[in-house]
């Protein structure tokens, strides 16, 4: 991610160095886009908004359909967990339509709140535990995590007057009226906190499939009769048959652990199949040389 910002003001030098130059003149070239998405559509995100400066980019070579968006959202419940857990990459995640619909929250309200949460201190970190291995074994200053964050947020509605709630310092400027949101992401974060432990215990596969699936069951009911949503379901059907024929014809690894990543990968697999439009836009391009299609002209 640091290395996103620092292009980010390159680019800005690089730019503001002759006023003939466009963003249509930059392409951003990347081995393999689809594994860096989350960080590049955080720090180049289709409107450009981020440091100060606009700079719209489009990611190409990786598929930008509604199941895609779909599974973005809920394999998110399941990996940024495993990550640095930042504002930048976790507030993008949850402005994903479908993360909003599946909270209960929309996306005006997700706006307000996520503000919030960076205001009150949020920068990086699930909890303190989650952020410690990153800091020296003498700092204990767990302030800028999201739990920490969203305490904050929570004692600034319900003891406004009190001068700890949980450890934490209540942050003012929300009502009553975004309680409900606040609850949805508590509930969220009390999920990724059951979810860490699973990963932890070596979670067979099929245990992981089958969390999986109720998730997308219970929390994305909005988009059920969706041909998104029956894709993932699909996929996700797919890989169980698959898991279960193998079982069936060597019982003897039926105990064998596979890694939720393999799952993850495996549906993001099927996903990236259905390549988009891979052509040079208008706007900052980012995306692998071979998916560029042969076009006359200058890049």
């Amino acid at each position: 991610q640091r290395q996103c910002e620092t292009l980010r003001s390159d680019i800005v030098a690089w730019l503001n160095a002759d006023p003939s130059r466009r963003l249509s003149d930059i392409y951003i070239h990347l081995p393999d886009p689809a594994a860096a998405q989350t960080t590049l559509r955080a720090t180049f995100p289709p409107g450009g908004d981020y440091d100060g400066n606009r700079l719209p980019a489009r990611l190409i070579g990786v598929t930008e359909n509604p199941a895609e968006n779909l599974w973005r959202s809920l394999a998110g419940r399941y990996t940024l967990i495993n990550g640095r857990f930042d504002a930048p990459t976790v507030l993008d995640w949850l402005h994903n339509e479908d993360t909003c619909h599946s909270l209960g929250i929309n996306s005006e309200h997700m706006q307000r709140i996520t503000a919030a949460l960076v205001a009150a201190g949020y920068r990086r970190g699930y909890d303190g535990a989650h952020l410690q291995p990153t800091l020296h074994t003498e700092d204990h200053d767990h302030r800028y995590t999201y739990t920490y964050a969203l305490n904050r947020l929570i004692a600034g509605v319900l003891t406004p007057d009190a001068d700890h709630y949980r450890e934490a310092v209540p942050q003012h400027g929300l009502t009553l009226a975004d309680l409900p949101a606040l609850e949805a992401l508590a509930t969220l974060a009390e999920n990724m906190h059951t979810l860490r432990a699973l990963q932890a215990e070596n979670t067979p596969a099929q245990n992981w499939l089958q969390h999986l699936r109720a998730t997308l069951h219970d929390a994305y009911t909005h988009a059920h009769n969706s041909p998104a949503w029956q894709t993932l379901d699909q996929a996700l059907d797919d890989l169980q048959n698959q898991l279960a024929a193998h079982q069936a014809l060597a019982p003897q690894n039926a105990q064998h652990y596979l890694p939720l990543e393999f799952i993850l990968e495996n549906i993001e697999n099927q996903l990236a199949a259905q390549q988009n439009s891979s052509e040079p836009s208008g706007v900052i391009t980012i995306g692998s040389l071979k998916n560029l299609r042969n076009l006359p002209g200058k890049l």
